[in-house]
């Protein structure tokens, strides 16, 4: 209301109405002093300062919405969770299949073909026949050159 009754007085006086605010800081009343000389912008503050002021009031007065159940409340709130849920679980369930197949598939290293070249030749030297075992180096150095 006194939103309102000041914009009024701006609009119908606004000389007589800005020298009331004369008071204060000197930035404020150079401000004010400023308004009293340029009456036209002290009217359209006035004009807003009216405007603002109804809408104000008559925001006050809207019909409230009916009070809803909880339930019914959480459903309209959370009404687009399906929406975003979706996705969010396909990209989890892909990502779950990527590291379950990263750490199930182990690919030998190059150590572990060294061991199990290793493991063969000793394997060679218990049978004690030199001719096998020269073979079995060959194979291996072969194998090794073809890798590089």
């Amino acid at each position: 209301m006194i939103s309102i009754g000041d914009g009024v007085l701006a609009l119908i006086a606004p000389q007589n109405h800005t020298t009331l605010w004369l008071l204060g800081p000197k930035k404020v009343r150079k401000l004010n002093a400023w308004f009293a000389e340029n009456p036209l912008y002290t009217r359209l503050g006035g004009i807003v300062q009216t405007g603002l002021g109804l809408w104000l009031a008559l925001r006050q007065y809207r019909e409230a919405a009916p009070i809803q159940p909880w339930y019914q409340r959480w459903l309209a709130q959370y009404r687009l969770l399906p929406g975003w849920l979706a996705p969010l679980a396909l990209l989890a369930i892909v990502l779950a299949a990527v590291v379950f197949m990263r750490t199930r598939v182990k690919r030998p290293s190059e150590e572990d073909q060294a061991r199990e070249e290793l493991a063969v030749e000793e394997a060679a030297a218990e049978d004690g026949s030199s001719k096998e075992m020269r073979s079995i180096i060959r194979e291996s150095v072969g194998r090794s050159g073809r890798q590089r």
